[in-house]
Parts: structure tokens; sequence; C-alpha cells
């Protein structure tokens, strides 16, 4: 009788690189849960790169330069693939006149 092998089941980590362009640090590269959000992300990335929003400035992550929500989730985004890169980039908010 053969034997019958399990499905393979789906890839629950991914690799994750963020680049800030204003910074000289190097990228951030981790290996993330597929159940994990952007938020986590972004979270990850601006300790690395000893940033924080303040009144003048906020953070936001894009991939494939489109802006990604907080509540992404991962593996949603990646969509079968092994790999996800995002850009951190800040955002400068004008104040009251």
């Amino acid at each position: 009788m053969p034997t019958i092998k399990p499905p393979t089941p789906p890839k629950t980590t991914l690799k994750v690189t963020v680049r800030f362009p204003i910074s000289p640090a190097v990228p951030l590269e981790e290996t993330d849960q597929a159940t994990q959000t952007v938020g986590d992300v972004r979270a990850h990335a601006m300790a690395h790169f000893a940033v924080h929003e303040d009144p003048q400035s906020a953070f936001h992550l894009t991939y494939e330069r489109q802006r990604q929500d907080d509540s992404v989730v991962l593996g949603d985004l990646a969509a079968g693939k092994k790999s996800l890169a995002f850009t951190l980039v800040k955002e400068l908010v004008q104040g009251d006149a």
C-alpha cells in the first residue's frame, strides 16, 4: 500500500527587509511570522533606525511604492512570496498657521 504524504503546510515565516533611505544605518533584515502585521514591522524598523513620531512627523511603510496600513497581515500582502521589501517613509506634518 503506497504511503500518502500530507500536504505541505503554507510557509509561516517571511524574510522581511526594511530600508530607510535618509538613514546611514544598514537595512533592517528579519524573519517574521506571516501572521504579523505591517504595524509590527514598522515598530521594529523605527526602533532599528532609532526614530520616533512627534507632532511634526509621522512614519509609514511602503511596499511596491504603495503605502501600507498598519493592520495589513504580512502573509496576505506576500500572496505566496517568500520575502517582502519595505521602505520606511518619514512624512512631515505641517502645523496650524
